[in-house]
């Protein structure tokens, strides 16, 4: 009798082992992710929002799937499309009535990304990357004013980019975790539909920015084959 409840107690023991072994990077293994959350457009004249009141409408929803392989524990790899609405806007400090004019646009966003380990614990783990790819950003909307800068904005765009951010990644089972990412990228100048250069602009304007930025929190789950 003491013999069997040994055992059982040994078998109790040895399958929580095995559930709390720490779950890092598949390695040779594929994975698929979906992600979704919020975007923060900075582009030409995107301070025209905080000085009207808009901050907020800066901020637009965003949402992409990914697919990643890890080649080691410290080495993976993903190419990831997002789709989402962005926000832009005309010069507010070159009108007569310093009104406010903002215009909103649509992109489709795809980025080869190389993913670093920074050292998993137990079943987090965190992840820097980097990553190049580009933007196109079309279906623009009419603003329906008259501003200088309307006749300079292009529909649709194609904007070559480069990213760099940070993904927080917990291992639930071995094929499936959950995560938050935060991450900063830049576009050349067309991404937003303006390039305006110094000969455009009075004299003390404003030339706008030489790329168009956007900053992105999201959230999403994964799965691993």
């Amino acid at each position: 009798m003491r013999k069997s409840i040994i055992c059982i107690i040994a078998l109790i023991a040895g399958a929580l082992g095995l559930q709390a072994q720490p779950r890092g990077n598949a390695v040779g293994k594929f994975n698929v992710s979906l992600q979704g959350g919020a975007a923060l457009s900075i582009s030409e004249n995107a301070f025209s929002y905080p000085k009207s009141g808009n901050a907020f409408k800066l901020i637009d929803p965003v949402g992409g799937i990914a697919f990643g392989y890890d080649f080691s524990e410290k080495f993976g790899a993903r190419l990831s499309f997002s789709y989402g609405k962005n926000s832009g806007g005309f010069n507010v400090n070159e009108t007569k009535k310093d009104g406010f004019f903002p215009f909103e646009f649509q992109s489709f966003n795809i980025f080869a990304d190389a993913m670093l380990n920074m050292g998993t614990t137990g079943n987090f783990t965190p992840i820097m990357y980097a990553g190049v790819g580009m933007g196109h950003s079309m279906k623009f909307t009419d603003p329906d004013f008259e501003h200088w800068q309307e006749a300079k904005l292009t529909d649709p765009n194609t904007a070559l980019g480069a990213r760099l951010g940070f993904i927080a990644r917990f291992r639930l089972t071995e094929s499936f975790g959950v995560f938050g990412d935060v991450c900063g990228e830049a576009y050349t100048d067309k991404y937003s539909g303006l390039k305006p250069d110094k000969a455009d602009q009075p004299k003390g304007g404003y030339a706008g920015l030489p790329v168009d930025l956007r900053g992105l929190l999201t959230f999403g789950c994964i799965y691993y084959f």
